[in-house]
């Protein structure tokens, strides 16, 4: 193994670790932090390959973020460098369970009442700045 690929690893490791944690914390799944990402690899390269005064071709692109060529092609067409990209909304059921998780409730949600799903529902996750 090249030694920068061991130190790659063990430095995205460190970075990544925290933010994961929070994701999972937060409700936020794999597929959701994908579509945040995806942009954002896109982007970095585009603004790497400007950066070293080379060609933004769809070939460099899918080089350098590792995205796939369909992916950049869009990226290319639809997201303007300056904009940002809105994922998929979380699902209500997975804000509520990572909300459950969070808060220690007990390992049976009652669908109503005091600590339930619907009281999570509508008071965490659709009015989460109400008290």
């Amino acid at each position: 193994m090249h030694p920068l690929t061991s130190k790659s690893h063990q430095l995205l490791e460190v970075l990544l670790t925290p933010v994961i944690r929070w994701a999972v914390k937060s409700g936020v799944g794999y597929g959701y932090f994908k579509d945040v990402a995806k942009p954002l690899f896109y982007r970095a390269a585009a603004q790497e390959l400007m950066r070293v005064n080379i060609r933004s071709s769809t070939a460099a692109l899918v080089l350098l973020s590792g995205l796939y060529k369909g992916d950049v092609e869009k990226f290319k067409e639809d997201l303007d460098l300056s904009d940002k990209a809105v994922p998929a909304q979380i699902s209500l059921t997975s804000q509520v369970a990572a909300r459950w998780l969070i808060q220690g409730l007990p390992k049976v949600l009652l669908l109503k009442g005091e600590g339930g799903f619907e009281e999570l529902g509508v008071r965490e996750c659709l009015l989460p700045n109400k008290p």
